[in-house]
């Protein structure tokens, strides 16, 4: 039996001409177009490049676009989730809920200082509606025999908050988690991967890599 492979990027948004991402695959000259139709932006496409050709050679294979439009998540940033117009809240998710006490805690201290305090809770429900959103998406996407890897920034799914969470709630099973911790010659390997005392584990598994 031969396990389908398939990715999920956050960094892609569900855009009409998508489809040409397989044409893109054959005719490697179309990068440029295929970037621009589906609004790629100024992340770095060379690595999820790889990713997706990988992707096109295992069996019922894809590469999908897991995230909410961009413009959408900006505007609830910044007026709330109320404010969303009868059009916007047709992209949502049947499920969003704003993210737990200890998500939150977290993403209140990583966030001093980038957004104002009487915003913060709009933001959070747009971190909120990125993880509903992705998970929602990716349980549709995802078949019995595939296996489905989700690259996200790694406050996504630290912790196992924010979208493993959101997997499990949508009913997604065998959910397991991986984030990338870098060390030096100085490092203690054993302080790199130990349990945080208020929030326990950073993830199921921890890939560590030298700098040096």
């Amino acid at each position: 039996m031969t396990l389908a492979i398939k990715y999920g990027l956050r960094s892609l948004k569900p855009r009409p001409l998508f489809h040409l991402a397989p044409l893109w695959f054959w005719a490697k000259s179309m990068e440029q177009e295929f970037l621009t139709a589906v609004k790629w932006g100024d992340y770095p496409f060379a690595p999820y490049g790889l990713l997706m050709r990988e992707s096109i050679s295992t069996a019922h294979p894809g590469t999908l676009a897991l995230n909410i439009p961009r413009e959408i998540a900006h505007h609830v940033s910044r007026d709330g989730p109320a404010a969303l117009s009868f059009h916007q809240r047709s992209f949502l998710p049947p499920i969003w809920e704003r993210g737990g006490i200890q998500y939150y805690e977290r993403f209140e201290s990583a966030m001093k200082g980038h957004a104002p305090k009487d915003k913060l809770d709009h933001y959070f429900w747009a971190q909120s509606l990125w993880d509903d959103t992705m998970a929602w998406r990716a349980t549709r996407h995802h078949g019995p025999l595939d296996t489905l890897t989700i690259i996200v920034g790694e406050f996504h799914a630290e912790f196992n908050h924010g979208l493993p969470a959101r997997l499990r709630r949508y009913g997604a099973q065998d959910v397991r988690s991986m984030i990338q911790v870098a060390i030096t010659a100085k490092d203690s390997l054993e302080e790199a991967v130990k349990a945080d005392a208020q929030y326990g584990e950073r993830a199921d598994y921890i890939w560590t890599f030298s700098t040096d």
